[in-house]
């Protein structure tokens, strides 16, 4: 049961990438910064931020491989979803999306590491 929650994850990316978002609607997300960065662009590394969390939550217990692996699979995932928009009339591919894509699944996985090992750490003083 817990493996499709990456299913129904990346099911949510690609209903996400072809949702029409109107002018008057969540468009203007385009207008609006938070330190220097578009609102947009903060979005989607929040989408992508999970990933790792998720894969763990659904398969768990990688070897290094493992994860390496899953982070392989996080960028191609990051990238389908931007190159998939080149086949949507109403949406368009922009690079810097596919980077905060990519910088997501990067923030993730240093979080993910971080817990990973600070509860390493935890488990070998008890």
């Amino acid at each position: 049961m817990k493996r499709y929650v990456v299913f129904l994850y990346i099911a949510l990316i690609f209903i996400l990438t072809i949702i029409p978002f109107q002018k008057s609607t969540l468009s203007d997300i385009n207008e609006i910064y938070v330190l220097e960065v578009r609102l947009d662009y903060l979005f989607h590394i929040i989408l992508f931020l999970p990933w790792v969390f998720i894969c763990e939550f659904s398969f768990g217990g990688f070897t290094n491989k493992g994860r390496i692996f899953v982070l392989l699979v996080g960028v191609f995932l990051a990238a389908a979803s931007e190159l998939f928009q080149l086949m949507i009339l109403y949406r368009a591919f922009n690079i810097n999306d596919l980077i905060y894509n990519v910088a997501g699944i990067l923030a993730g996985s240093i979080i993910w590491i971080f817990f990973y090992k600070r509860n390493k750490v935890h488990e070998k003083s008890r």
